[in-house]
This record gives C-alpha cells, sequence and structure tokens, in this order.
C-alpha cells in the first residue's frame, strides 16, 4: 500500500471563497479550526 500526501494549497485556495462567506454563519472559530488542522 502506498500512502500519498496531496498538495493541499490548491484546494484551500478554492475553498477560501466559501469559508469567507459562511464565517458569519457557523463562527469564525470553527473555520479557524478547519483551515488550521493538521492530519
Amino acid at each position: 500500500m502506498t500512502v500519498t500526501h496531496p498538495d493541499l494549497a490548491p484546494f484551500r485556495e478554492a475553498v477560501k471563497p466559501v469559508l469567507e462567506e459562511w464565517a458569519p454563519t457557523i463562527g469564525e472559530d470553527l473555520v479557524d479550526a478547519a483551515v488550521n488542522y493538521e492530519y
């Protein structure tokens, strides 16, 4: 089995507008937790 680690930068850039739109609704703390999550 080969484990890969995708480059998340393009994904994060693509979802940035969605996060900015939903931050007031779901809370900045939840958005920050999701953005700063490291696996």
